[in-house]
């Protein structure tokens, strides 16, 4: 979907080491509006958060909001 690749292309551009995306749908297989980002490691993540984070988006009608998960099990991909 475009959104996939507006994801993917906005993040690598602006912050950097994009891994992995994936996006969350419901039952009847429209998109919810989230998506899981992976980052290479906790300090791009960490900056993603920091500069995006309320960001307006959809024209200023909402908000981007932004949760940092640090997966403590996850060894740092070199």
């Amino acid at each position: 979907t475009n959104f996939f690749f507006f994801i993917i292309e906005f993040f690598a551009s602006q912050v950097g080491g994009v891994q992995r995306v994936l996006l969350s749908y419901n039952e009847r297989g429209q998109s919810t509006g989230m998506a899981n980002i992976t980052f290479k490691n906790g300090e791009l993540a960490r900056r993603a958060v920091e500069r995006f984070n309320g960001s307006p988006i959809d024209g200023g009608r909402s908000r981007l909001r932004l949760n940092l998960i640090v997966d403590p099990n996850q060894r740092p991909v070199k």
